[in-house]
Order: C-alpha cells, then structure tokens, then sequence
C-alpha cells in the first residue's frame, strides 16, 4: 500500500446519455486510500448509473474513470481487478453455505484466495461463527455483510456500494456501518457509498459528493458542511446566560452579530474565537450556565447546495406553461 492520500478512484468530466437524454453532466470527484465518499442524491439523480460506469456495466459517453491509476474504459480488466462491489443486493447461493459462497466466488480470481483468506474476511464481518449454515438461514443484515466479504475476498483497493442499508433493520444498519468504517480507516480502503439516506450518510462517510438532475454540486467534507460559513470556517453558538441583555451589549460592543432567541444568545463565530468569547463575557459580569456549538445538519446542507438548482427547473417549468 503507497500514501495514505493516493487517489484510488478518480472520475473526471464524466458523462451519459441514452439516446437524446443526458443522464450525468461532467462528474468530477475522487475518493482516496482510507475515506468513505458518500454520494448524496435524490432517487434518479444518477448514482446508480455512475456506479454501473464504474464497474463497467454501462459504455461511458464521455470522460474518464480511473482506479488506481486504470482506465475502466481501456484496461478494464486491470480497472475492474481494483475493485468489489454491492449493486442493490448481494446475490447468493441460498441452499449452500457463507464459506461454500465464498469458495465459489474465489474460484472466480485469478489472485489465489486460499481458506485463510476466506476464513479472515469471515471474521472482519463477523460470521466466522455462522460460517458453516446455509444462506436461507440468515437475515438480511447478515446476507448483506456476506456480501461485503465476498466483495472485499480478492483484497480490492475499492469497495462500492449502491444504496447497502436498503431494507436493513437499525440493528444491521448499524453493524454495516460499523463495518465499512473499520475497512475504510483500519484496512485502507477507499470506500465509494450510494444513498438517499441523509442521516445514515451523516454518521458514516468522512467526505460528501451531491448530485442532482446528473449534476455534482458540491464535494465537501462532512466537517465543512457542518459549518454555518461559505468558507468553512464558521460555527452558530447558542449562550445560556443569566443577564442577556448585558451579554448582548457586550457582543455587539465587540462587532457580534448577536440576538435573543428563545431565552439564548445566538450569534456566529470561528470556533477558534469561542473560548476568548467566553472569556470576555465572565469578564464583564455576564454568569453563563451553558455554550453549546450548533452544525448544520447533513439535510441543511443538501437542501442548501440544491436550492438554486430547484429553483432554476421551478422558473423553467413555470416558462413553458406560460409558453
């Protein structure tokens, strides 16, 4: 394994058609060596189709796919030996067993995967104990982490998934989560993760892509789309304090956007400035009970980046009624 920071999958200027209708419109993200890219959008916004171009099972209109420095679209069998994935279920053999799965679909690698192997993969997803029952016997959330193993057997660079917590129970979502985290920032892979679901995508990825209508519209980390400010250096304070008329003066005194709302002082600040705040403020007589650092929710955010976008195809609508 090189740097920590290399590049494992790189799409750039990427696009698909079918026929007259434009499907994506000049994707560019990457994902590097130990990160989780989660790639945010509403259902036929176009992650499906990016994740079939990435694993070959579409022809690319135009632009590029790299995985670890391939060209899908040239060398696709060296591309495509970088990579394991999950598109909507994982399909298995019900009648046979987790490890007679896994030593089908090693039969299928031209890298050998010996029993070893079989039986360590087993174990990072938790069913060495269950290895030996048949399929049928399992629940969906463990059908789902064999699948994951199955993925990662030939020790892929690349994990991809399409939508993996569809129908799972909050159990399972969470033992899957738990997962690819441990794969991502203890085994080094680059993890490149579909969904819909803002609020599983806000407790699992480290970086966010949004797509909408085949457009990227944003690629941020999930820190940076936390923070209130444009340049990712703002967070919203909420003051609990005895005297808030006092607390205001001080703060407005000082150049603070500032207000009462419900019984707190609100304002805007660098989180660097939040101690030195405080500070001032139990210097000039104001007692304070509590100071907590709002973030914007991974929904604020989305909502956010699509506005314009939404707003945009409402104009366009209402043009051709009036047309």
């Amino acid at each position: 394994m090189s740097g920590i920071n290399e590049n494992v999958l790189e799409i750039e200027g990427l696009y698909k058609s079918f026929g007259s209708r434009r499907v994506l419109d000049n994707v560019t993200l990457s994902v590097k060596r130990g990160e989780i890219l989660g790639y945010l959008g509403p259902n036929g916004s176009g992650k499906t189709t990016t994740i079939k171009l990435i694993l070959g099972l579409l022809e690319i209109t135009h632009g590029k796919i790299l995985i670890c420095g391939k060209d899908v679209a040239r060398d696709f069998e060296g591309a495509i030996a970088n990579v394991g994935g999950i598109v909507e279920n994982p399909e298995m053999y019900s009648y046979l067993t987790a490890r007679e799965n896994l030593r089908h679909f090693a039969r299928m690698y031209d890298s050998a995967v010996d029993e070893d192997r079989i039986n360590e993969v087993l174990s990072l997803v938790g069913l060495l104990s269950r290895a030996d029952e048949k399929i049928s016997k399992y629940s969906l959330g463990m059908r789902q982490r064999l699948g994951v193993a199955q993925a990662i057997l030939h020790r892929p660079a690349l994990l991809v998934l399409d939508e993996p917590t569809n129908g799972l129970d909050p159990a399972g979502i969470k033992d899957l989560r738990d997962l690819l985290k441990q794969l991502a920032h203890e085994e080094g892979l680059a993890v490149f993760v579909s969904s819909h679901l803002l609020s599983e995508l806000e407790q699992l990825c480290d970086t966010v892509a949004v797509i909408n209508h085949g457009k990227v519209v944003g690629t941020k980390t999930l820190s940076q789309l936390q923070n209130t400010g444009d340049d990712g250096s703002k967070s919203t304070l909420a003051l609990s304090v005895e005297n808030e008329a006092l607390a205001l003066s001080l703060l407005k005194n000082r150049g603070y956007d500032a207000a009462d709302e419900d019984g707190k002082i609100i304002l805007t600040a660098s989180h660097e400035s939040i101690p030195a705040i405080i500070y001032m403020l139990c210097l000039g007589g104001v007692k304070i009970y509590g100071a907590e650092e709002k973030k914007r929710s991974l929904e604020d955010a989305f909502l956010e980046m699509t506005t314009d976008l939404r707003s945009d195809e409402r104009s366009a609508k209402k043009g051709d009624v009036k047309k």
